[in-house]
């Protein structure tokens, strides 16, 4: 077994004297890193895997917001035409299993009902 030192993110949120608050990095959490070497496999694998997850989920998350801003702000035919964009990104988030599929659902009605009517 191989301890080593990640980098995670803590935070404190005072200063030494209490006032400003101010962030500093103040923890580092030791883990131990695998002797095996699917179990090496895994951990790169998994760590591919959450980065193309990462990416997937904050693509999908500015379609919708740029769905409901046309829907806010935009003519009705530019909210249908992000519309369909987020519609066509949320199922496509739900094949790859990024979403549930009612959670989807849910999120496509909410988006629907701000389009404007024409």
């Amino acid at each position: 077994m191989i301890l080593a030192y990640s980098a995670r993110a803590c935070y404190n949120d005072r200063t030494a004297s209490g006032f400003a608050p101010r962030r500093e990095y103040v923890c580092k959490e030791l883990v131990t890193t695998p002797n095996i070497k699917s179990a090496k496999k895994r951990v790169s694998v998994i760590a591919k895997k959450t980065q193309k997850n990462k990416m997937a989920r904050s693509s999908l998350k500015t379609t919708v917001k740029k769905a409901r801003l046309a829907a806010d702000n935009g003519t009705a035919d530019e909210a249908l035409a992000a519309y369909a964009d987020a519609q066509k990104a949320l199922d496509k988030a739900v094949s790859r299993g990024l979403l549930h599929k009612n959670t989807a659902a849910r999120r496509k009605s909410r988006l629907q009902r701000k389009i404007p009517k024409t």
